[in-house]
């Protein structure tokens, strides 16, 4: 994740890092058609001479999608969903991926389900993200515990995202998966084990720990915060106790 610094209302050099800017590692060009939509971008990465930019450009073509924003549907319980449908403009019909979120108050337009969409979108596979349950445009409430009623109610959420895709043309029915991380690496097994349209399914940073272990280890630290600290030794006593 690099910081972008305009010279103009087009072209951006890049700092060297999130929050740092000079020395600057690069300049990008957006470049628009006579109608002024942008087309693509070129890219020069530059370690000297960044204005001048004696090394050759690189070109990339900008994507087209379709978006269906707005997308809603009910979860086992009768909770509304909205989210969002990425689709590319090629024919498909198109592989696709649901993106139940970690224990974060997600929402479909946060910017890691943009990029993972946009990512998925320059391959050719859609994505359908989602307001959690109670957050945005979506009913229920919102619960950050990984404890199992919560668990099952948000695969079922995942699920029914499945099943919404399943009713539509552009999706290909064989190919529907699962991606998701931290906390969705919990609930993608219970959704897969509970599903019969599930056709693959990916974790990302998933837990390599119970629920238990893991709720235990945050009473331990307080996340951080604890005003009684233990050591790692200390810590890993209680867990294996």
């Amino acid at each position: 994740l690099r910081s972008l610094y305009a010279l103009d209302d087009s072209t951006f050099v890049v700092g060297v890092q999130r929050v740092v800017g000079a020395p600057f590692d690069g300049r990008i060009q957006f470049m628009k058609d006579e109608q002024g939509n942008i087309e693509g971008l070129m890219w020069w990465e530059t370690p000297n001479d960044i204005l001048s930019s004696p090394v050759p450009s690189e070109y990339a073509a900008r994507v087209p999608l379709v978006i269906d924003d707005g997308v809603s549907y009910l979860s086992a319980d009768g909770t509304k969903l909205v989210g969002r449908l990425t689709m590319p403009v090629s024919a498909g019909p198109h592989a696709a991926f649901v993106m139940p979120h970690g224990s974060e108050a997600g929402t479909r337009d946060n910017f890691g389900a943009k990029v993972t969409a946009h990512y998925f979108l320059s391959r050719g596979i859609a994505t359908l993200n989602y307001d959690k349950r109670g957050v945005g445009d979506s009913e229920g409430i919102y619960h950050e515990s990984a404890d199992a009623a919560n668990l099952r109610n948000l695969a079922a959420d995942a699920n029914a995202g499945v099943e919404y895709l399943l009713t539509r043309p552009e999706i290909d029915a064989q190919r529907i998966g699962l991606i998701g991380g931290s906390q969705a690496g919990w609930l993608i097994p219970i959704a897969v084990a509970e599903s019969e349209h599930v056709s693959f399914f990916v974790i990302i940073s998933g837990p390599v720990a119970s629920t238990l272990q893991e709720n235990i280890f945050s009473n331990y630290t307080n996340d951080g915060e604890s005003s009684e600290n233990y050591d790692d030794e200390e810590i890993t006593r209680k867990l294996r106790s």
